[in-house]
């Protein structure tokens, strides 16, 4: 990538295939809120020339996991475990604004909504989540070998 290239990743975010897929760029963060853009092509179309909400669903489960891993610990990863969308208007196809924010973090959930509006800032979509807190493998250790480490019959 060039210097100075705009990757559409802020620091502290992670890179995942439906961010590039749909090109979502990151604008702005801090801890337990995003502010995210995308631009959906006609690929992404329904057959009345308007965004397909399947589509709006991937990029709020991607802003709304991404708001929350900046308050996940190094060890922990996320997975949405149920999602409501709520569809206000039509998207057409263009630019379109994200927005996610922590309503509430346990120790096991994270309570999250998100919305989608257009450049007008008019409500399209709005969005609450729930995402489950994982405890990741170490790095270099499988999980396989951690599972027969603790088993004393195994081997």
């Amino acid at each position: 990538m060039a210097k100075g290239q705009d990757t559409g990743l802020l620091p502290g975010m992670v890179d995942t295939p439906t961010r590039r897929t749909l090109g979502i760029r990151y604008v702005r963060s801090g801890p337990g809120w995003l502010e995210a853009e995308f631009k959906p092509s006609a690929r992404f179309g329904n057959h009345v020339g308007n965004v397909q909400g399947g589509i709006l669903a991937a990029f709020l489960d991607n802003i709304m996991g991404q708001c929350c891993h900046a308050l996940a610990g190094p060890e922990q990863a996320l997975t949405t475990t149920e999602m409501s969308l709520y569809f206000l208007a039509p998207a057409i196809l263009g630019r379109l604004r994200g927005k996610a924010k922590v309503l509430k973090k346990g120790r096991r959930m994270f309570f999250v909504e998100g919305e989608v509006l257009d450049l007008e800032g008019n409500h399209l979509v709005r969005a609450v989540a729930t995402m489950l807190v994982m405890r990741r493998p170490r790095p270099g250790v499988a999980p396989q070998a951690t599972a027969e480490a603790k088993d004393p019959d195994a081997g």
